[in-house]
């Protein structure tokens, strides 16, 4: 058994770099217990803003998949949101950075993903049986093959 809170820490430290006021974060499966299903989460790194680094902490969020359905390509989202008046009211990004940042990364074969990841209060164990660190496409790839059974080609005709 392992105490995850001290190695996902450790990890982000020396692992993530991030933009501007991003929260550090890693994507990792969990393994409960020796005999329990791997669990997709997402760890940010919080700070504790009266202790600033000294009283960072590490907050648990599962990760479960949302499909959009057929991707736009991106002349197409570029058209529409060029079109919206109210796009720079909601986003800090242009319509380009936009898509090559946050859609373009969650297309697979043409369908569009995305991870969603809630808050919510700790739920894991204080040690854990295993850890294993993912990227973002990992953990992508991963959630498609549990939630549907199938790899991202095969998921392709089902959605609409």
């Amino acid at each position: 058994m392992i105490n995850f809170e001290p190695e996902v820490y450790t990890y982000i430290k020396k692992n993530v770099t991030t933009q501007d006021d991003a929260v550090p974060c890693v994507y990792a499966l969990v393994q409960e217990t020796e005999d329990s299903n791997d669990i997709p989460i997402l760890f940010n790194l919080m700070p504790d803003a009266k202790m600033g680094e000294a009283g960072e902490w590490v907050l648990e969020s599962p990760c479960s998949l949302v499909i959009y359905g057929k991707a736009p390509t991106r002349e197409e989202f570029l058209k529409n949101a060029k079109e919206d008046d109210e796009w720079e009211d909601w986003y800090d990004s242009t319509p380009e950075e936009y898509y090559d940042d946050i859609i373009a990364p969650m297309v697979l074969e043409g369908i569009w993903y995305d991870i969603d990841v809630p808050q919510t209060g700790p739920f894991l164990p204080d040690e854990v049986a295993g850890l294993k660190f993912v990227t973002e496409h990992e953990m992508l790839l991963w959630l498609i093959k549990h939630y549907t059974g199938r790899y991202p080609q095969d998921v392709v005709d089902d959605v609409s």
